[in-house]
């Protein structure tokens, strides 16, 4: 949805709600007293650089993490992202992931192809799934399907073998 505006065309503003979400959360765990995160003034001294890192899908680069950005900028009146990032601890980093990608498709519950986290460790262990993402890039889209699973298995296998190899080498030696 858009809308025309004195700016230009305008769509909604979902964007304050991570921006504020973030910092009402961050000024809690900061600070164990009762803080007002609606006035930048109420924060407290040690809010600095608590967010080091956030983290999104690529289709959020712009516009969701530049409005969240300027948003910031505006709340905390700060000059400049340089700024803002030294004095007041809004990201200093943001990482784009890919999209989780189901039978070659993006995971998605409208497509109904997608699986929850419990669905996953009843078939796969948390170990087994940490693999799996260690073997993908970060940044680019993911398949997630049996066959990449079976490999992944496969490869815990081989991971485990070689320490029991190497363990066994170890004592033996000594």
């Amino acid at each position: 949805p858009k809308w025309n505006s004195p700016f230009g065309v305008g769509r909604p503003g979902w964007h304050i709600e991570c921006s504020a979400m973030v910092t009402s959360v961050l000024s809690q765990i900061s600070n164990s007293d009762s803080v007002d995160s609606s006035n930048s003034k109420d924060l407290p001294n040690n809010f600095t650089h608590i967010l080091d890192v956030h983290a999104g899908g690529c289709d959020l680069k712009f516009p969701h993490h530049d409005n969240e950005i300027a948003q910031c900028e505006a709340f905390f009146d700060s000059n400049n992202n340089d700024d803002l990032q030294e004095d007041i601890g809004w990201p200093r980093y943001f990482i784009h992931t890919g999209h989780l990608h189901i039978e070659g498709k993006k995971m998605s519950k409208s497509l109904k192809n997608f699986i929850t986290i419990e669905e996953l460790l009843e078939k796969y262990t948390p170990n087994q799934f940490r693999i799996f993402c260690l073997c993908n890039k970060y940044n680019k889209n993911t398949e997630f399907n049996e066959n990449k699973m079976n490999d992944i298995l496969l490869l815990e296998n081989n991971l485990l073998s070689f320490f029991e190899q190497l363990s066994t080498t170890n004592k033996s030696h000594h």
